[in-house]
């Protein structure tokens, strides 16, 4: 069969879909900077092909996202009123909305379309027969009305405009607003059910599951394939008793199996492969917190099932050279060991490596800063975890991250590893020092270089009585819920 290039012209002359349901609105295509041999029929059987991502990829593969958190659009949404200086409500500062007095009363002002304001108002006329009239003799520029009049006490006839080329105004309601964005997300909601509906006539029951939740399989494998990597290398040099390599070729691995992890599922979950990557987004850079909970799920689930199977692969060897299943031969290379000298050095040491690895996370992912070519993010990432290895994963052990330490750790108690647990490592270094050094380093990066709005670093500072508004906004939607319910 043919092939043809993939492009919008020929997508839109051959992708016929007759005899199934209408087709739903479609989001933008992605724009592809290679171009791809597609067969001729493809799109007839794969219409979702190349269309942009419904939900924003957070994660370590390309820049991040800029969208507006949760938290910061319901009060942007739902907080349409605050408290002045003196506990008065009035209206939230918007370019499209504002208040003013018509005749001595006051009036909230919308800013329309110029068909829409005549449509409204019965207007059919030259947009600047009448301003031109208004103005004759004045060395300024012409007023567009919009058909916005009114007439004053004294009984004199008054326009409402702005200069030509400006959105006329239009009055409306103050709940105007939240209705419309309300409408908006319903609307936006009816289309991806029906998006879903239709894309559903092409899948299996498994197609249909993983396009409903595509994150969380993709996270679990990227994470699994990485741990698996990262501990094949170092029980490969462990049991050869460091004839396949040395401290720098474990080093080495596992900084090639962070960039192949984030290469397997990276366009799809983001491969955040740790619970520290994942925390640390959803603080400074709005993932969702339900999200994160299941990525971190996945993330500890790949690494018992990493930390199993490198020990199915090489417990021959492990018995071979290790009987007794010491933590000084074989036992660091399946878990960090843990500190080598103190509890305040293991700890402190830990700290430093993730504040700093996820410093530079956060730099890569700047798009105004200076991000890696498109492709080059991941194996920059894989550079960065080799070198802050091979610097700071001497004094505790490579690869330090809740992930990687857990998993395998109980699968090594289970087959043996009867210290597995003994010196507590395992809770202070890898959860706690590795979560505060990457909210360290994430909060350093902010204060630092990052301007964006979606860090709490950046955050508009509540007004006076801001707080106060908001809580009681908040109590009389709960009333009214309760009463819906009742």
């Amino acid at each position: 069969m043919g092939t043809i290039r993939n492009t919008p012209t020929a997508r839109k002359s051959r992708a016929t879909r007759e005899n199934v349901r209408q087709e739903p609105p479609r989001r933008p295509e992605k724009k592809q900077q290679q171009t791809v041999d597609v067969e001729n029929d493809y799109f007839s059987l794969n219409p979702w092909y190349n269309e942009q991502k419904s939900k924003p990829v957070f994660g370590l593969g390309a820049p991040l996202p800029r969208t507006v958190r949760k938290d910061l659009e319901e009060d942007s949404e739902d907080s349409q009123e605050t408290l002045d200086g003196v506990g008065r409500p009035h209206q939230r500062r918007d370019p499209s909305h504002f208040q003013t007095t018509v005749d001595g009363r006051n009036v909230n002002m919308k800013r329309v379309p110029t068909s829409e304001a005549d449509q409204v108002l019965g207007r059919n006329q030259e947009p600047n027969a009448r301003s031109h009239e208004h103005h004759e003799g004045q060395e300024r520029a012409p007023v567009n009305e919009h058909g916005l009049e009114f007439s004053d006490g004294r009984g004199q006839q008054q326009h409402f405009g702005l200069q030509d080329g400006l959105p006329p105004l239009q009055e409306h309601g103050t709940n105007m607003s939240s209705q419309t964005k309300q409408e908006e997300k319903e609307i936006q909601q009816r289309e991806h059910e029906a998006e879903r509906e239709f894309y559903n006539q092409y899948r299996n029951p498994i197609a249909r599951l993983r396009a409903k939740y595509p994150q969380a399989p993709a996270e679990f494998l990227a994470t699994f394939v990485y741990l698996l990597i990262g501990l094949c290398v170092n029980l490969s040099v462990a049991t050869s008793q460091e004839g396949t390599g040395s401290f720098e070729t474990q080093a080495w691995g596992w900084g090639f199996a962070v960039m192949i992890g984030i290469y397997l599922g990276g366009g799809v979950s983001g491969s955040h492969l740790s619970p520290t990557i994942s925390i640390s987004l959803s603080v400074y850079r709005g993932f969702p917190w339900k999200m994160a909970i299941v990525y971190i799920f996945m993330q500890l689930l790949a690494g018992l099932c990493a930390g199993a199977v490198a020990y199915a692969l090489y417990a021959d060897a492990i018995h071979a050279v290790d009987p007794g299943l010491t933590l000084e031969m074989t036992g660091k290379a399946l878990f960090p060991q843990g500190p080598i000298y103190s509890t305040a050095t293991g700890f402190f040491n830990d700290f430093v490596y993730m504040a700093i690895f996820v410093c530079v996370i956060f730099a890569l992912g700047d798009d105004q800063n200076s991000p890696p070519g498109q492709g080059m993010t991941a194996f920059v990432v894989g550079l960065t975890g080799f070198v802050t290895m091979i610097g700071l994963g001497y004094n505790t052990g490579l690869g330090i991250s809740p992930a990687r330490d857990l998993g395998p750790r109980l699968i090594g108690l289970w087959v043996g590893y009867d210290s597995a647990f003994e010196n507590g490592y395992w809770a202070y270094g890898s959860w706690g020092a590795s979560i505060a050094g990457a909210l360290c380093g994430g909060l350093m990066y902010d204060l630092c270089i990052f301007v964006g709005g979606e860090s709490p670093v950046n955050y508009r500072w509540p007004q006076p009585g801001d707080i106060k508004w908001k809580a009681k906004e908040k109590k009389d939607k709960a009333k009214d819920r309760i009463q819906q319910v009742a």
